[in-house]
């Protein structure tokens, strides 16, 4: 099993390119989980996909493991949805153990910026969530941004690390019924990074919790721009 530091991870595309993208999965899947994506991304994009694996283990059913960034207590994540209060779980604090695993990913960042020019971070959901943390910390190490499904996360320690407008473009798509992560949501992580990014770019979808085609198309026009 192929590893970074101490993540696991799948490699997809060009060992010899310019431009590295890692990608973090969302809570409760594992490294494979997007992988696919690399198979359809790789021949439209001049790139190196490293897909990593959370260091975390957690309970998705019976019998069921998958892996996690950080604990997040899913019965809490529901009741706080249903009574609209979800902010009280993200937006007001850092979540217990976000740090930790952020060291290991910063880790797999230095090592990439060893074997390519260019790094690029993108994830879906809890991974959308990890990937707006790290890149806006380490801002001199990141060539763009791809926040797929993802909510804010303890905005007043982000806007610490903002002294100015991000030096990268960024990326975020959300479904108006996702029923994981509300809309309202992400449309206050939209709000903060135009605020704080002119070159963001914003994708709402009729759908769920999901990357559909839609999203693959409108990824992909930005993917190219980044890398060109």
């Amino acid at each position: 099993m192929s590893k970074l530091g101490e993540l696991n991870f799948v490699f997809k595309g060009s060992s010899e390119a310019k431009d590295a993208f890692i990608v973090l999965h969302g809570y409760g899947a594992d490294m494979h989980d997007l992988a696919s994506l690399g198979q359809w991304l790789a021949p439209r994009v001049d790139a190196a996909w490293y897909f990593l694996q959370a260091p975390l283990e957690v309970s998705i059913g019976p019998y069921m493991k998958g892996r996690a960034w950080f604990p997040i207590d899913m019965m809490k994540l529901q009741m706080a949805t249903a009574q609209n209060q979800f902010s009280k779980l993200f937006e007001d604090h850092l979540p217990e153990g976000i740090d930790e695993s952020a060291h290991k990913v910063k880790e797999v960042i230095e090592l990439v910026g060893q074997r390519h020019q260019n790094v690029h971070l993108a994830g879906f959901s809890q991974g959308s969530m990890m990937s707006a943390k790290l890149a806006l910390e380490n801002q001199n190490l990141i060539s763009s941004l791809t926040m797929l499904s993802g909510v804010l996360v303890s905005k007043d320690i982000w806007q610490k690390h903002i002294t100015g407008s991000v030096p990268f473009p960024t990326f975020q798509s959300h479904g108006v019924m996702d029923p994981v992560l509300p809309i309202q949501e992400a449309r206050k992580l939209r709000d903060f990074l135009i605020s704080i990014n002119e070159k963001h770019e914003y994708l709402e979808f009729q759908g769920g919790h999901e990357i559909p085609l839609p999203v693959l198309d409108g990824w992909l026009k930005f993917l190219k721009r980044v890398v060109a």
